[in-house]
């Protein structure tokens, strides 16, 4: 989009900044899978008024572009502020249930969990939300990291569970078809045979990201997968910049 176009948008937008206020407190985040992370720095109101300006922008946006946005705005350098949000697999998750997590994850880090902080990432169930004072696009970030195993989930061990070592070498090869899917959403969401049933792997990197660095990025996951004692048949496993998905269902 014109840089132009996006300024004068962005401008509207700031002139509506109390619907961004007003919009309904949905959720309590302790029912979601989630986890949030938020710098101790505070920021004065011009900088806050930068980062609500890019929420709304993005809670509007990224549902309309296959759950992807990032947009930077400031009134000036000392107050600019980058952001970006994902929502998870745009086959799975509808643009309604996009726009509703992504609601939720800036209503949680404006009056809730990081009011006021210059930094903060959110990982909801459904979406990713992220914003800052410093420029971040096309940085991996695997610094920030939420890892989430449902209790309810069998441990897999793999000495003696081909499903486990399957599991890993499936998700490895998600990674390559992700960046090198020439749609350039590096995103792959598939289903195989296992053993003893099948497995769901989703692998997914924030747009802004090279393919080099998308696969860097779902690696790192993958390898901290890989280098605990055991696996447990299921987890969502989300980093700054990608996120990885899989269940195995021994019944399905």
């Amino acid at each position: 989009m014109n840089m132009n176009l996006m300024l004068i948008i962005i401008i509207f937008y700031i002139s509506h900044l109390l619907m961004i206020i007003t919009i309904p407190t949905v959720f309590s985040i302790d029912n979601y899978n989630s986890s949030v992370i938020c710098s101790p720095a505070k920021g004065n109101s011009n900088y806050n008024r930068s980062v609500n300006a890019i929420l709304y922008v993005l809670v509007d946006y990224a549902p309309k572009q296959s759950g992807f946005w990032s947009v930077s705005w400031g009134p000036d350098p000392a107050d600019w502020a980058y952001g970006l949000a994902l929502c998870y697999g745009h086959e799975i998750v509808t643009p309604e249930m996009c726009t509703t997590c992504l609601t939720n994850a800036a209503m949680s880090v404006t009056t809730n969990s990081c009011n006021n902080s210059r930094e903060a990432i959110i990982w909801l169930d459904n979406c990713l939300l992220k914003y800052s004072d410093k420029p971040f696009f096309g940085q991996i970030d695997t610094d920030h990291k939420f890892y989430s195993f449902d209790d309810d989930y069998s441990t897999l061990s793999w000495s003696n569970d081909t499903d486990a070592n399957t599991t890993i070498r499936l998700l490895n090869e998600q990674v390559v078809e992700a960046t090198t899917d020439q749609t350039g959403n590096l995103y792959v969401f598939n289903n195989y045979p296992l053993t003893n049933g099948t497995v769901d792997v989703v692998v997914q990197c924030t747009r802004d990201l090279s393919t080099d660095g998308c696969r860097v990025c779902l690696k790192d996951i993958i390898d901290d997968l890989r280098s605990s004692d055991t696996l447990k048949s299921g987890g969502k496993l989300f980093s700054g910049s990608c996120y990885v998905n899989y269940h195995i269902c021994n019944v399905c």
